[in-house]
């Protein structure tokens, strides 16, 4: 998530770089238009990277979950065997 953010954040710095630079050059229109078009494409990109993660997560702690209620369940086991 923190990388995503970061991609984020440098691209909405780039962006008004470069429309301040192509003002003197008169292709603003252009540079609005990259950056639209750019983050059209990007921005599914992005979100199926942190569903990917999310997704990754959530299994971890299923499995941390299974994990522990195995333990217990182990542990149960062993107070009404004594």
């Amino acid at each position: 998530m923190t990388a995503s953010a970061a991609r984020r954040g440098l691209r909405c710095f780039e962006f008004p770089t470069r429309l301040a630079r192509s003002i003197d050059h008169g292709d603003a229109v252009e540079v609005l238009s990259d950056y639209v078009e750019g983050e059209l494409e990007e921005y599914p990109r992005e979100v199926a990277r942190l569903c990917e993660a999310g997704s990754r997560t959530l299994s971890h702690a299923a499995e941390m979950c299974r994990d522990v209620a195995a333990g217990q369940a182990n542990e149960a086991e062993a107070k009404t065997v004594v």
